[in-house]
């Protein structure tokens, strides 16, 4: 995975009582790019709150996975299939 293969994309919502963190996400450009950020993030020490999988409720075609740090920082990593591929 490269800078060229994501791209950071800060969401904007409120924090829920007893979060302390941010909530992070990350455009990847293929479904395989989302598992390989969850496996290093959690390999990092990140902690599951959502295993790579088609999340479906949001919209056919939406890949994504979600960890969190100790902090309560989050981070999604999503590939939407409707998103443009970046030219490399």
């Amino acid at each position: 995975m490269t800078p060229h293969n994501c791209r950071w994309r800060p969401e904007i919502r409120q924090r829920k009582p007893g979060e302390t963190g941010l909530y992070l996400g990350i455009v990847c450009d293929t479904n395989e790019l989302v598992d390989a950020a969850y496996a290093a993030a959690i390999k990092a020490g990140g902690i599951d709150e959502g295993k790579p999988a088609d999340r479906t409720y949001f919209a056919p075609g939406y890949y994504a996975a979600n960890v969190a740090d100790f902090d309560g920082n989050r981070l999604e990593f999503v590939h939407k299939a409707w998103n443009p591929k970046r030219h490399s």
